[in-house]
C-alpha cells in the first residue's frame, strides 16, 4: 500500500480519537514505510496535528537513522505515539532494543536530544509507544539509546569532584561505573557523583536504566583531570652566630598547571 514520503497534516476532533500518519522519511535513498500512530485524549485547542520524517546521520550514537517532528496549529494537545521501526535497518549494530526510548529535543545548529518521553510500551516488535510532552516545542523526536552528557572537569590533587548529568532531562535512572564495561557500581539511580579524593587523572562511566525493561544503554565516559599541587620548601644549616652569613635554600614544584 502506498504512503507519504515527508510530511502530512490531519485535522483532528476535540477529544479522544486515534489516528495513523502513513509516513516515511525523506531523503533516505529507499522507500521505507514508518507510520505513526498518533492515539489522542484530548487536542487541547488545536485543530490540526501535522507531522514529518526526515534522515539524520546516527554515526557515533545509538539511535535510529531518521527523525520525526510533530506540531499542532495552536494549543497543546495530550496523546501517545506509537512509532513503528526496522530495527536492523535504523539503528546502528550494537544497539540495545530494550533500552530504546523516544527523547525530543532539537536539529539546529546539531542534533540536541535533551529530554526523554514517558515510555508507555517499550520498545519490541518493530514499535514503541510514549507519552507526547505537556508542550510539543520545540517539536523534533527520535527513538535511540540515552547518551548522558556530562562535562569533564579539572581539579588539584587530594580533592574530590563533583560529576553532573546535564542531559537529558526526564529520567534520574543513571549508573555510574569505574569502566567502561564490568567494573564497580559506584551509584545507581543518580544524575550526580562525587568522587572520592583523587591523585590521579580518572575516568568514569555513566549508563541509563530503562524504568521499563531495566536495559543498560551503552556507557558514556566523563574524565576528572588532576593537576599536582604545587610544593615549596625552606632549608638552612645548623645554628650560626651573630652577625656571621648564613645561606637559606629554597626548592619548589609549581605542579602540572595546577
Amino acid at each position: 500500500s502506498g504512503f507519504i514520503a515527508g510530511r502530512l497534516r490531519r485535522s483532528v476532533v476535540s477529544g479522544v480519537k486515534d489516528y495513523t500518519f502513513p509516513l516515511g522519511p525523506l531523503n533516505m535513498g529507499s522507500n521505507l514505510y514508518r507510520p505513526i500512530s498518533y492515539k489522542q485524549t484530548s487536542s487541547g485547542g488545536a485543530g490540526v496535528i501535522a507531522m514529518y520524517e526526515d534522515q539524520i546521520s546516527n554515526s557515533g550514537t545509538n539511535k535510529a537513522n531518521w527523525y520525526f517532528k510533530i506540531g499542532s496549529d495552536a494549543g497543546n494537545p495530550n496523546a501517545q505515539i506509537k512509532v513503528n521501526y526496522n530495527f536492523s535497518n535504523d539503528f546502528p549494530s550494537g544497539t540495545t532494543e530494550c533500552a530504546l526510548t523516544v527523547m525530543r529535543g532539537d536539529i539546529i545548529p546539531t542534533p540536541d536530544w535533551n529530554t526523554m518521553l514517558t515510555t508507555i510500551t517499550a520498545a519490541g516488535s518493530s514499535h514503541i509507544t510514549s507519552q507526547l510532552p505537556a508542550s510539543l516545542s520545540p517539536y523534533y523526536f527520535i527513538i535511540g539509546e540515552v547518551a548522558p552528557v556530562m562535562s569533564n572537569t579539572t581539579i588539584c590533587s587530594g580533592n574530590t569532584a563533583s560529576l553532573n548529568i546535564s542531559s537529558p532531562t526526564g529520567t534520574t535512572n543513571y549508573n555510574w561505573y569505574d569502566a567502561a564495561s564490568g567494573g564497580n557500581t559506584l551509584a545507581t539511580g543518580s544524575v550526580s557523583y562525587t568522587t572520592p579524593v583523587l591523585n590521579t587523572t580518572t575516568t568514569y562511566y555513566v549508563s541509563h536504566q530503562h524504568e521499563l525493561t531495566g536495559c543498560f544503554s551503552h556507557r558514556q565516559p566523563v574524565t576528572v583531570t588532576v593537576k599536582q599541587t604545587p610544593t615549596s620548601a625552606f632549608s638552612s644549616p645548623a645554628p650560626s652566630c651573630y652577625n656571621s652569613n648564613s645561606t637559606v635554600s629554597y626548592t619548589g614544584n609549581a605542579g602540572n598547571g595546577a
